[in-house]
C-alpha cells in the first residue's frame, strides 16, 4: 500500500517511484522542475507545473546557495540526467566551448527541456507558417531546375541542380529556428525564419558548395573513366573484368552523400539553437559525430525514413493532381516548355515541402538529445541555470 504522503508522480528521468509534496517544492525552488514540466497527483491527469496553483507560486522562488559557495549538482535520485559513471570520460575528446552568441540572439545552451517538451515539438511539422515558408524558398528554385534539366548546356543544368540544393539548405536553415522557436512555446512567425535565413546566408550557400566538390570529384572521375571506355575497347575489357573499382567510387559517392546529410542534420539545428557562427556549428557537429556516431547515425536514419515516406506520400499526391488533366484530354505534349517547367517545379517544389519541414523538426529534436547526453544542469543562488559539460569541464 503505497504512503498517503506521497502521491506526486513526476515527468522526469530517475522519478519512477511517487514523492511527497515537500520534495516536489523543492525540485521546484531548485530550478529542476520547470514550469512546462508534466506532474500529476494520483487520480488526477497530468499537467504542467505552471498549471497547479500550489506549486506555480513556487516557480519564480530563488534557490538557495549551498555554504560552500559552489552550484551545488543534482542528487542520483533527482538529477536530469544521469551522470557519468566513473573512467566514461576517459580518452573522451575534449567539447567545444559554448559559441558566442550573435547580438540580439539568445542561446539554448541553458535550457532545459523535459521529454515532455520534446515528444510535444514532433506536431510541430504542419505549422502553416512553417509550410508557407518551405513552399517560397522551395518552387522558385524547382522551378529553375526544372528549366534547366534537359538544357544543351551543362552549365546550365548544374546552375539549375545547385539552385534547388541551396533552396533545401536555406529551407533547412529557417525552418530550424522556427521549430526552436515552437520548441520554446512562442507561436513560430515565417518573418522570423526568414530573418535567420539571411543571418546565415553564408552556411546555406557554402554547405551545397562543400557538397558540390566532395560530390563531384569522384563524379567527375567515375564519367572520364566511362568516356575513356567508350572510346577504347581494350579499356572497356579492363573495366569489366575490374568493375570493383568503380563500384569502390559509387561506395565513395553514396559516404560522402550521407556525411552531407548528416551535417546538414546537425549543423543548422546548431545555428538555430546555440546562435554561434557556422564555425562553431561545425565544431559541435564533428564533437558529437565522435563521441555519439552511433546514435547520430541511428536519428539519421529516422530522419532519412520520416523523409522518405512523406515525400513519397506527398509526390504521389501531387503527381496525380499533375495528371489529372490529361484524364480529360488535356494532354502535355502542346503544351509550351515553359508553361510545363513551371508546372512540374510548383509539384516538385510543393512536394517536398513537408518533407523539409519534417526534416528541420527531426533534427532540432535530434540536436537537443544529442546536447543533453553531456550537459548537467544545477541552478545558482537566484534561481538561474548553469551548464557544464561532463563532470569537471565547465562550458565557455
Amino acid at each position: 500500500m503505497s504512503d498517503p504522503a506521497k502521491e506526486w508522480m513526476l515527468g522526469l528521468h530517475g522519478h519512477e517511484d511517487l514523492v511527497g509534496i515537500e520534495e516536489v517544492l523543492r525540485l521546484v525552488r531548485g530550478g529542476q522542475l520547470r514550469g512546462t514540466d508534466m506532474i500529476r497527483r494520483v487520480g488526477e491527469p497530468w499537467r504542467a507545473v505552471a498549471e497547479i496553483p500550489e506549486l506555480a507560486a513556487h516557480l519564480a522562488v530563488p534557490a538557495e546557495r549551498p555554504a560552500s559557495g559552489r552550484f551545488a549538482r543534482p542528487s542520483e535520485k533527482t538529477a536530469r540526467f544521469r551522470h557519468s559513471a566513473p573512467g566514461r570520460n576517459e580518452g573522451r575528446p575534449e567539447p567545444p566551448g559554448r559559441p558566442t552568441p550573435r547580438p540580439g540572439f539568445e542561446s539554448l545552451s541553458a535550457r532545459y527541456f523535459s521529454p515532455t517538451d520534446l515528444m510535444r515539438a514532433m506536431t510541430y511539422v504542419f505549422q502553416p507558417s512553417k509550410l508557407l515558408l518551405a513552399a517560397i524558398l522551395l518552387v522558385p528554385a524547382w522551378i529553375a531546375f526544372s528549366a534547366t534539366r534537359h538544357a544543351a548546356s551543362r552549365v546550365l543544368q548544374a546552375a539549375g541542380l545547385m539552385a534547388a540544393v541551396v533552396a533545401c539548405c536555406a529551407a533547412a536553415i529557417a525552418l530550424c529556428y522556427m521549430t526552436r522557436r515552437q520548441v520554446e512555446g512562442i507561436p513560430p512567425r515565417w518573418r522570423e525564419g526568414v530573418r535567420h535565413l539571411l543571418r546565415n546566408l553564408g552556411a546555406a550557400l557554402l554547405l551545397p558548395l562543400f557538397a558540390a566538390v566532395s560530390l563531384g570529384i569522384p563524379m567527375a572521375a567515375l564519367a572520364a573513366v566511362a568516356s575513356a571506355g567508350r572510346s577504347s575497347e581494350t579499356l572497356t575489357a579492363v573495366l569489366r573484368h575490374a568493375y570493383l573499382v568503380p563500384f569502390l567510387v559509387g561506395l565513395l559517392v553514396v559516404g560522402v552523400g550521407t556525411l552531407f546529410g548528416l551535417a546538414l542534420m546537425t549543423v543548422t539545428p546548431g545555428l538555430a539553437v546555440e546562435g554561434g557562427s557556422l564555425r562553431d556549428a561545425v565544431r559541435t557537429s564533428l564533437y558529437y559525430a565522435r563521441t555519439q556516431g552511433g546514435r547520430l547515425l541511428l536519428h539519421g536514419f529516422v530522419v532519412a525514413i520520416a523523409c522518405a515516406a512523406t515525400w513519397h506520400a506527398c509526390a504521389w499526391s501531387l503527381g496525380l493532381a499533375h495528371a489529372l488533366p490529361g484524364v480529360v484530354g488535356i494532354g502535355m505534349g502542346n503544351i509550351p516548355a515553359f508553361t510545363r517547367a513551371v508546372t512540374e517545379g510548383m509539384r516538385d517544389g510543393l512536394a517536398l515541402a513537408i518533407p523539409a519541414s519534417v526534416f528541420a523538426t527531426m533534427s532540432v529534436l535530434s540536436y537537443l538529445i544529442l546536447r543533453q547526453e553531456d550537459v548537467v544542469y544545477s541552478t545558482d543562488g537566484e534561481g538561474r541555470e548553469e551548464t557544464r559539460v561532463s563532470d569537471e569541464t565547465p562550458v565557455g
